[in-house]
C-alpha cells in the first residue's frame, strides 16, 4: 500500500469520503423499486380487479348456496315441529351443517388467495379489496354462528318431539324445560355473535339482491335472539307453575257469565287441581254450594261480612266463595277465593284460574268431544254452551253436577294431552285471555310477573293509561238474563279547552223469552281515573232506575280501588212490559286532555270479563268537524283521538306461548 501511486491514494481517499452517500443511493433505489411496483400494480390493476370480481362471483355463489340451505333448514324445522316429525329434524340438521360449510368455504376462498393478500397492502387497491374481503369474513361469521345456533335449537325441539309413548304434554314440557337449560347459553352466545357480525357488514359493497338477503337474515337473527332471551325468562315461570319447584295447588273457578258478576260471572262450580313435576291431579270438583256448605247468618260461626254495598242485599247472611267474584280487579277476587278455600277446607292454594263457558267451549276444539259419564251427555265446542244454558234455565237438579263432571273430564283430558297438541291449546287460551273469558293469578312472583308480561295476568288499567274507563254489571236477580242481553255503547267525545268531555250511553236490549228471564236486576259500576271530574251516572227511563241510596239497605260502596273514581247504582229491566226490555245508562265526566307530540289522546277501554262482543260507536268532535268509528268490545280497546279523526283498535294481545326458539 506504501508503494501505491498518488492517484491511487487519492482515489482511495475520495472513496472513503463518499461512503456516507451510500444509504441515500439505497433509498433512492428502494423508492424506484416501490414506484415500479406501484406502476406495475397500476398497470395490472385491472387484472387484480378482474381476479377479485371472479372471486367475488365464486364467493357469492357459496353464500347464496349457504343461504338456500339455511332457508331449507328453517322450513324443515318448522315442518318437523308442526308435524311432530323427528325424521325432518334430521333433514333440518343436514341443511344447517351444509350451510355452515358453504359459509366457511366463502371465508376460506378469500383467506387462501395470495393476490388478494398482496392487494390489501397496495394503497390504490387496498380500499376496494379490504371492504369486500371484510364483508365476506363478516357474512361467513354471521352464517356459521347462525347455523350452529340452529343445530342446537333443533336439538331442543327434538327433546319435545321424541317424547316417550304415553307421556302427557305437561310432563313432557316440564322435562324439556329442564333438559334445555344447558343449551340455552350456547344458543344465545352464537346468536349474539351472529348479530355482532351482521352489524359489521357494510351493505354498500353488496349487490341489491345480497342486501335484501342480508336484511332478511338480520331479522332472523334478531327474532331468534329475542326468542332465546324470552325462553330464558319464561322457563323459570313455567317450571314453577307446572310444579317443578314442588307441588302447586290451584283453585279453578268455573264461572257462569249468564249470571254476570264484575269478575266474570257467578262461581257455580270449582275444582282443586294439584300439579307436581308436570303431572296433573284433580282433587275436589263440584258445586260451590257443596264446597262451601250451609251459609251461616250474622253471629253464627263461619260468618264473614260481605262488601259494604251488598250488606243489605245479603240480609245478615255470610259472604262466601260463590259470590267472591265481586271486585272489578281479578287479583282481589283471586285473594278472596283463596281465602275461602283456606277457611272452609283448610287447603292452601298457589293461584287461581277462572274460566267461563266460552273458554271451555274453545278448549273443546283442541281436546275434542267429551262424554260425561253417568249422564249420557256428550259435549263438543258447538253444543256445550246451548246445552248448559238449557239446563241452567230449566233449573235442572243435575245442572251443577254435570258441569262439575265436565270440568273433571276436561281437566283430565288436558292432563293427558300429547305434547304436539299443546301449541294449539296455548293459542286457544291466548284468545280466551284476550277476550277476558280466562283469568289467572299466581302467588309466586316469578310466575305472576311472566304471566303479566305475556298479557295473562288480569289487572285494572293494565297499561296505566292516563284516560281509562270500565263498566261492570253484577246480576243479582238469580236468573240467567245475561245470555239474552245485548248492549250498544255510544261514546261521544269532545274537547273543551284543556278537558275532554265523555258522554257515554249504554243501550241495553233484553232478547230473552219473558217466561225464562222475566227481568234483569243488576248493580252497575263505571270506573274512571281519579283525575276525572264531574262524574255522573243516570238512567232512562228514570222510573226503572233505583239510584245508589235506593239500593237494598241503602249502603254505600266504599271499595274503590286506589287511582280510580266510580259511579254506581242499581237498575231493573222488565221483560215484556212497557219498556219492551230496553234500557239506558248515561254517564258523563271530564278528563284532562293529554295529547302526545303527535297531538293524539288515547283512552284505554277495559272490557268486563264474561261479556261477548257488544257493539260500539265512537263519535269525536274537534275543530268544528265530527268523526265516527265503529267496532265492538270483544276485547279491551284503545280509542285514539287526533285532529285527523278517531280510531278504535285492539288494546293488547295475550301472547304467552310454549318455550321455543324459532328461526
Amino acid at each position: 500500500m506504501a508503494d501505491a501511486r498518488p492517484e491511487q491514494r487519492a482515489a482511495g481517499h475520495n472513496l472513503h469520503r463518499s461512503a456516507p452517500l451510500k444509504p441515500r443511493r439505497r433509498r433512492i433505489r428502494l423508492v424506484v423499486v416501490g414506484l415500479g411496483l406501484l406502476l406495475a400494480a397500476l398497470a395490472g390493476g385491472l387484472e387484480v380487479r378482474h381476479v377479485a370480481t371472479d372471486l367475488q362471483a365464486s364467493i357469492t355463489a357459496s353464500t347464496q348456496a349457504a343461504q338456500r340451505e339455511l332457508e331449507s333448514g328453517k322450513a324443515t324445522l318448522s315442518a318437523a315441529n308442526k308435524e311432530h316429525n323427528a325424521d325432518k329434524l334430521n333433514e333440518a340438521d343436514a341443511h344447517f351443517i351444509a350451510a355452515s360449510a358453504y359459509f366457511e368455504s366463502a371465508r376460506s376462498q378469500t383467506d387462501r388467495n395470495v393476490l388478494l393478500r398482496i392487494a390489501r397492502h397496495v394503497p390504490v387497491l387496498a380500499g376496494y379489496v379490504n371492504q369486500r374481503t371484510t364483508a365476506v369474513d363478516n357474512i361467513s361469521e354471521m352464517g356459521i354462528k347462525l347455523a350452529h345456533a340452529a343445530v342446537i335449537i333443533a336439538r331442543i325441539d327434538r327433546s319435545l318431539i321424541e317424547a316417550p309413548a304415553g307421556t302427557s304434554g305437561s310432563a313432557r314440557i316440564m322435562a324439556v324445560l329442564r333438559t334445555s337449560q344447558p343449551y340455552l347459553a350456547g344458543v344465545e352466545s352464537d346468536l349474539s355473535a351472529a348479530q355482532k357480525a351482521s352489524a359489521a357488514i357494510n351493505a354498500d359493497v353488496l349487490s341489491s339482491g345480497q342486501r335484501a338477503t342480508l336484511t332478511k337474515t338480520r331479522k332472523t337473527i334478531n327474532d331468534a335472539l329475542a326468542a332465546a332471551q324470552e325462553f330464558q325468562r319464561l322457563a323459570p315461570a313455567l317450571v314453577d307453575i307446572l310444579g317443578g319447584n314442588g307441588p302447586r295447588t290451584y283453585l279453578v273457578e268455573q264461572v257462569n257469565p249468564s249470571e254476570l258478576r264484575a269478575g266474570g260471572g257467578f262461581i257455580g262450580t270449582v275444582s282443586i287441581v294439584t300439579i307436581n313435576a308436570g303431572t296433573i291431579k284433580l282433587g275436589f270438583s263440584g258445586s260451590t254450594y257443596v264446597f262451601d256448605g250451609p251459609r251461616p247468618n250474622k253471629g253464627q260461626p263461619g260468618y264473614y261480612t260481605p262488601p259494604s254495598v251488598l250488606a243489605g242485599f245479603y240480609n245478615r247472611m255470610s259472604w262466601n266463595l260463590e259470590d267472591s267474584n265481586f271486585s272489578a280487579d281479578f287479583q282481589t277476587n283471586a285473594k278472596w277465593g283463596q281465602f275461602f278455600v283456606q277457611r272452609v277446607r283448610g287447603t292452601h292454594t298457589d293461584g287461581v284460574i277462572s274460566l267461563d263457558y266460552y273458554a271451555v267451549a274453545s278448549m273443546l276444539e283442541v281436546t275434542g268431544p267429551i262424554r260425561v259419564p253417568n249422564y249420557g251427555v256428550t259435549f263438543d265446542s258447538k253444543n256445550f254452551i246451548p246445552e248448559v244454558i238449557k239446563l241452567d234455565i230449566a233449573a235442572s237438579p243435575v245442572h251443577k253436577t254435570i258441569l262439575a263432571a265436565t270440568a273433571s273430564e276436561l281437566l283430565g283430558r288436558i292432563a293427558e294431552l300429547p305434547a304436539d297438541k299443546w301449541p294449539a291449546l296455548i293459542q286457544v287460551l291466548n284468545a280466551a285471555v284476550s277476550d277476558r273469558h280466562l283469568q289467572l293469578s299466581f302467588n309466586a312472583p316469578v310466575a305472576q310477573k311472566e304471566m303479566a308480561r305475556g298479557g295473562w295476568a288480569s289487572a285494572l288499567n293494565p297499561q296505566n293509561a292516563h284516560d281509562f274507563m270500565l263498566e261492570t254489571e253484577d246480576n243479582f236477580g238469580g236468573v240467567k238474563s245475561n245470555y239474552f242481553l245485548t248492549r250498544h255503547y255510544t261514546v261521544d267525545l269532545s274537547q273543551v279547552g284543556s278537558s275532554l268531555h265523555h258522554h257515554v250511553v249504554i243501550d241495553f236490549a233484553q232478547q230473552g223469552p219473558p217466561r225464562d228471564t222475566p227481568f234483569y236486576s243488576a248493580y252497575a259500576r263505571f270506573y274512571v281515573p281519579d283525575v276525572a271530574t264531574n262524574l255522573t251516572m243516570r238512567s232512562t227511563p228514570s222510573s226503572e232506575y233505583r239510584p245508589l241510596h235506593g239500593s237494598p239497605g241503602g249502603y254505600v260502596n266504599q271499595d274503590i280501588p286506589t287511582g280510580f273514581k266510580m259511579a254506581d247504582g242499581w237498575f231493573v229491566i222488565n221483560i215484556g212490559g212497557a219498556l219492551s226490555g230496553r234500557y239506558q245508562l248515561v254517564i258523563d265526566y271530564d278528563t284532562p286532555w293529554s295529547s302526545d307530540a303527535a297531538g293524539k289522546h288515547v283512552i284505554y277501554w277495559q272490557k268486563q270479563p264474561g261479556t261477548l262482543n257488544d257493539s260500539v260507536t265512537v263519535l269525536w268532535h274537534v275543530s268544528g268537524r265530527s268523526y265516527e268509528a265503529k267496532g265492538d268490545l270483544s276485547q279491551d280497546r284503545l280509542i285514539t283521538l287526533s285532529p285527523m279523526g278517531a280510531i278504535l283498535s285492539q288494546a293488547q294481545i295475550a301472547s304467552v306461548h310454549l318455550p321455543g326458539i324459532g328461526l
